[in-house]
């Protein structure tokens, strides 16, 4: 065969990929859609995501039965390195630019006791209990092996219940179970690439060595945290003093996806992981960078990054599904997969541990036993858990039994938490009273607006419980300064004081109130920034105010900025929800707010 018609051929097979795969994403979205419609309790978009592909794979396997050849099967088959650098960034980068950043700071002192003490008790409690289990069998594991197997099926992806959480859901429940698993994921990476470096140097584990991978894990969080920052920070300086008045939108959206995806590929360059490298980055960028995008350009980020992280989760689930059929190299060993969820129930016990250990240092803020069963139940292994197990058949270092088996044993665990956690959530949510009733400072109070309509001052549930989607930047509660203490008061201070001024147009966006509960108002004759609203997309208020004598406290812009006619604002006013004499806007009158402006963060510029 000539180069000319290998290329030819090569190319008719990626279009055939890639026709396939758009029409299952059509197909799985719609009906995702239609579930969610209908409001199917039992059953979330997880699962039908997996149940196309497998239907998928089931008819590739009947007409590859049906002519004798397999091609068909090798048509859906693809890369390890598409996941790495196709699928997985654009969700994990989504999931950091669009978390409650305070929320998740608070909580973070337990997400990392969750992700890091309890990814590697994890890791060793399934590697011990898939040791001793396969030692009676035909195919045992050595200790790198099990290692290597709980490295893999640590990473949990939890996606499914929190979006069958109700909208009463604490949201500190949710933060920790979502940060778990973000952190987590890096962790299963790291100690993954750990035992499998081990395995190829033909290395005994010991306990130094042992101790040597979890020095590495933290060595690699810190290098991906400060590449992840950094980057983020070089995006916000720049948009800052780019003062683009024609299609700001273009360039400034672009930018970001250019950065976001440069904070992973540096990270994978520098021997670190990408994956905890662009969620930092996606949360400092939300925090720095998108007060200093026009309200326009945060908009279009904000769903774009939204519809390229469900196409890639519809994307990884589906494929996930076609792997139980169409992957020829798959073993399925029973006995394996049974020794396989008894390890992840036993080693995810590290969750009371970790809570017990936080309710005892913070005695007035202790997490309920309902809570800490519920964090141990949310365990669902996913998307990153799926990408090593197809990683691991490229794994020449293990013998080919080994690399099928713990393949087929993974795949068939992730389907089976899957669809089990999705049948059981409802009745685990029900049973331990996780939909308690939210406390009065969040209640669904209807509240008057200034356009005569009526509002509900609650969260959405599922995606929006703890997202940044609160009109008030990122808390629908005032901040109490007096709460934030130890490391996170002085973070919070130094932002406020330092970090903001520098790096954003804006020096304070919060609400903030001291002890007394004396909310920071707008001074004596300055404008609010819903006095401006539905100027055009491309003005720049900076561009307005002259930029330098800006200070946006309570929302306010300078006194110059009164030579603007003001237009009669639309703003929602919400009485529960902003401090005495501020506007507060809606989720839909965000989307006409002044440039430098979204949601919460009116960034005056």
């Amino acid at each position: 065969m000539s180069d000319d018609a290998a290329s030819h051929n090569a190319m008719h097979v990626l279009v055939e990929k890639t026709v396939l795969m758009l029409a299952l994403i059509l197909v799985a979205l719609n009906l995702a859609g239609w579930m969610k419609k209908r409001e199917f309790k039992y059953f979330g978009e997880t699962a039908m995501y997996i149940t196309v592909g497998l239907v998928t794979s089931l008819v590739f396997r009947l007409l590859s039965l049906a002519i004798g050849q397999e091609f068909i099967l090798k048509d859906v088959q693809l890369s390890t390195s598409f996941f790495y650098m196709v699928l997985l960034p654009p969700i994990i980068f989504e999931g950091g630019y669009s978390v409650h950043r305070m929320l998740f700071f608070k909580s973070l002192p337990t997400i990392l006791g969750l992700a890091f003490a309890g990814g590697a008790f994890s890791t060793i409690v399934i590697a011990i209990v898939m040791y001793l289990a396969m030692s009676v069998t035909d195919l045992p594991l050595s200790m790198i092996e099990a290692l290597i197997f709980g490295a893999l099926i640590s990473s949990t992806d939890p996606v499914t219940i929190l979006a069958m959480l109700p909208p009463e859901t604490d949201r500190t429940l949710y933060m920790i179970i979502f940060g778990e698993s973000a952190l987590n994921d890096a962790v299963a990476i790291i100690l993954y690439r750990f035992f499998s470096d081990l395995e190829h140097l033909g290395k005994a584990l010991t306990a130094g060595q042992f101790f040597l991978s979890l020095l590495a894990s933290a060595w690699v969080f810190v290098g991906s945290f400060a590449t992840g920052v950094v980057t983020a920070w070089i995006f916000a300086k720049l948009i800052k003093h780019q003062r683009l008045t024609h299609e700001a939108e273009t360039y400034e959206v672009t930018m970001m996806l250019v950065f976001a995806y440069s904070s992973y590929l540096l990270a994978e360059v520098f021997g670190l992981t990408g994956i905890i490298s662009v969620f930092f980055t996606g949360v400092t960028m939300a925090h720095y960078a998108k007060p200093n995008m026009t309200a326009s350009s945060a908009l279009i980020a904000k769903n774009m990054l939204r519809v390229f992280s469900t196409m890639c989760d519809c994307f990884i689930f589906m494929y996930l599904g076609m792997g139980l059929l169409a992957f020829p190299a798959a073993k399925y060993m029973p006995y394996a997969i049974v020794a396989a969820i008894i390890a992840i129930a036993v080693g995810r016990l590290h969750v009371f541990m970790v809570f017990s250990a936080q309710n005892f240092v913070k005695a007035a803020k202790k997490i309920p036993f309902s809570q800490q069963v519920f964090v141990w139940f949310s365990g669902l292994r996913g998307a990153v858990a799926f990408a090593l197990a197809v990683q691991i058949l490229d794994n020449q270092d293990l013998s080919e039994d080994v690399r099928t088996m713990i393949f087929g044993t993974a795949i068939i665990v992730i389907v089976t938490t899957v669809y089990g956690l999705n049948l059981l959530t409802p009745i685990m949510i029900d049973k331990l009273g996780i939909a308690t009733p939210p406390p009065a400072s969040r209640a669904a109070t209807a509240t008057p607006h200034a356009d005569g309509t009526v509002g509900v001052g609650a969260d959405a549930g599922g995606h929006d419980i703890a997202v940044d989607s609160d009109v008030n930047d990122q808390d629908s509660e005032p901040i109490n300064e007096a709460e934030l203490t130890g490391f996170l008061g002085w973070l919070y201070r130094f932002d406020r004081d330092r970090l903001r001024p520098f790096l954003t147009t804006s020096v304070d966006l919060r609400r903030i109130t001291g002890s007394g509960g004396a909310s920071r108002e707008a001074p004596q004759g300055l404008m609010t920034v819903g006095a401006y609203t539905k100027l055009s997309d491309g003005i720049h208020m900076h561009d307005l105010t002259g930029g330098d004598d800006v200070v946006a406290s309570g929302k306010t812009l300078a006194p110059a900025a009164a030579a603007v006619q003001p237009v009669q604002a639309t703003a929602n006013v919400n009485a529960n929800r902003t401090a005495p004499g501020l506007f507060s806007l809606g989720e839909s009158d965000a989307d006409v707010l002044s440039p430098r402006a979204d949601k919460g963060e009116r960034a005056a510029q």
